[in-house]
């Protein structure tokens, strides 16, 4: 969005249905999705439009022709360091962020 001023929304149920290393509907960790969209996509992701979320776990449909957007690497912010995540924003561009609320009761 920055480069081009367009907000692409990004297929979620690519992840879901494509990431093995992942438990498709019930989440997985970042790390592992980017590294397979990285090894086993091309780096290359599909659009929301292109491959709808449907909320189960299904084969992966990937089509490398429905491209948009793409990832070739990524970088760790240390954890519960809002100084650190400027930092990376900064130098790097825009941040996904998990929140881990297994220990929320």
């Amino acid at each position: 969005a920055i480069g081009t001023g367009t907000l692409l929304s990004l297929s979620e149920q690519n992840l879901v249905d494509c990431v093995d290393t992942c438990e498709g509907c019930n989440g997985g960790l970042m790390d592992a999705a980017y590294d397979y969209v990285i090894e086993k996509q091309n780096g290359q992701f599909n659009t929301e439009a292109s491959y709808w979320y449907i909320g189960i776990d299904e084969t992966c449909m990937f089509d490398k022709y429905e491209k948009a957007g793409s990832i070739s690497g990524y970088y760790n912010v240390a954890a519960s360091s809002e100084d650190d995540l400027a930092a990376k924003v900064e130098q790097y561009g825009p941040a996904a962020v998990a929140i881990d609320a297994s220990a929320v009761g």
